[in-house]
């Protein structure tokens, strides 16, 4: 009965469609549990299949979508009267994320239909058994992730996200205004507040229930508001973890022409340096006690407006280990050692660690590098190769990094990869050959633009005068 009212306001919402995807046999129809609690956010996908059980990728119809046993159920937003228009972007398939939530305890049910099938037989339908929310322990805090408490932030645009129980109604306060959220399957929320005046902000966060009562709050985070104030884009220690009495530095990328950048690592203030346009750079030695030590930094513009940043990055730092004097020094005793046979001993079969398919997608404001998995390797050393020197960047452990583009000119560099395996022979790291050579730009384009716009309007008037005195 419910399908039949819902193809009435179909047919008075949309054009009947002339032509009809013959080959739709039924719509799989899934959540992102099988299970959930009242007021909990679950993702739907719902995918237009054909009689042997392939995606129809060209499928680009209307749908109704309803609970049958919870009318009053939350469901997809993008949905105009229980119903959704199939896009050719979709290939068949759409994914609404934290976009259903059931208020009642039950085994509910979520059907699908096609609008224009009059014989009900092209459907889906998916169930699920919800159940009473439990009380939440004290022990579940919220735990936040961005922006640092006492920071200084530089936009009136800025992204609040912390970490708290999956699929849940969140609240983020900012001094006297709220947004909401949900969380997704990780326990991540993020919510942009926008418009933000200079000054002092308060921010903290609630979790609610499907009654929209508070479970449990977060710690209270003050940050300060500052459209003047320089942008921190990225920190980083070089390498990320060191040996006792080693060196190691420090680059911060940031706005050139920076008038002090300063760097507290373990108690102690270091002034770094411009080496690029927008790079600041300082060498350390790594502290004498093994611990992981957070990075603080602090930048200053000419505006004498300053960006503080608290734990920017850390490093890591482990004991050195030294050889004792006494083997080092005293001679050892020579032994006939007996010859091996050779052909009984297993053969060391050498890692995979062959670096294959570099891809590079250019944004406005940085260059994302990416390869396939190498199943051998630990980690990943990133290196810039100038004048046929190797400059050590970075060392990653996904395969993926992140290039900011940075500075007033255009420029480009040659980025390239090598797979490391971890303590392989001998407790030392084995080195594989480096990936081929790609050019990545860490430097902006528009001023190429401003030239070339230059050169056509002098071309222009140099050409209409040259015309005239003709």
């Amino acid at each position: 009965m419910k399908k039949v009212f819902l193809l009435l306001i179909g047919l008075l919402l949309f054009p009947i469609q002339a032509v009809y995807a013959a080959d739709i046999s039924y719509f799989d129809v899934k959540l992102s549990s099988d299970t959930a609690k009242t007021g909990q956010a679950l993702d739907l996908t719902i995918t237009a299949m054909d009689k042997d059980n392939n995606v129809i990728p060209d499928y680009t119809w209307t749908i109704l979508v309803f609970s049958e046993t919870d009318p009053k159920a939350k469901l997809p937003s993008d949905l105009v009267e229980w119903s959704y228009d199939f896009q050719e972007s979709d290939e068949g398939s759409v994914k609404f994320e934290n976009a259903v939530v059931f208020n009642s305890t039950w085994k509910h049910d979520l059907q699908v239909f096609d609008l224009w099938d009059d014989t009900d037989s092209v459907a889906g339908i998916v169930e699920i058994q919800i159940s009473e929310t439990e009380e939440v322990q004290e022990s579940k805090d919220i735990t936040i992730t961005s922006p640092e408490s006492l920071s200084t932030l530089t936009s009136s645009d800025i992204s609040v996200a912390w970490k708290t129980v999956s699929n849940h109604k969140v609240i983020v306060t900012a001094n006297e205004r709220e947004f909401e959220t949900i969380s997704n399957t990780d326990g991540i929320y993020e919510v942009s507040v926008n418009d933000q005046e200079d000054g002092s902000l308060t921010l903290q966060s609630r979790v609610v229930n499907a009654d929209e009562e508070t479970i449990w709050r977060s710690n209270i985070v003050e940050v300060q508001v500052s459209a003047n104030a320089p942008t921190i884009i990225s920190t980083q220690a070089i390498p990320d973890s060191w040996e006792t009495g080693y060196s190691f530095r420090v680059e911060l990328i940031s706005e050139p022409g920076l008038e002090k950048v300063e760097v507290i690592l373990n108690d102690s203030i270091t002034t770094l340096s411009e080496t690029g346009i927008g790079k600041y750079e300082a060498t350390f030695t790594a502290p004498d006690t093994e611990w992981q030590y957070a990075i603080s930094v602090m930048v200053q513009n000419s505006l004498w407006v300053k960006t503080e940043m608290r734990n920017a990055t850390t490093i890591t730092v482990t004991e050195k280990e030294e050889v004792p004097l006494e083997s080092a020094q005293e001679p050892q005793e020579t032994t006939e050692t007996p010859v091996e046979n050779t052909e009984t001993q297993e053969t060391k079969t050498p890692p995979n660690l062959d670096i294959s398919w570099l891809k590079l997608t250019k944004l406005k404001t940085k260059s994302i590098l990416e390869w396939d998995p190498v199943s051998d390797a630990d980690y990943y050393n990133i290196f810039i190769k100038e004048n046929n020197e190797l400059l050590f960047v970075e060392k990653v452990e996904e395969e993926r990094y992140t290039v900011y583009i940075t500075g007033d000119e255009i420029q480009y560099s040659d980025f390239v990869i090598r797979a490391v395996k971890e303590k392989y022979e001998n407790n030392k790291d084995l080195e594989w050959d480096l990936s081929e050579a790609i050019k990545v730009q860490t430097g902006p384009e528009k001023y190429i633009f401003m030239f070339l716009l230059a050169l056509i309007w002098s071309i222009a008037i140099f050409g209409r005068k040259f015309i005239l005195r003709k």
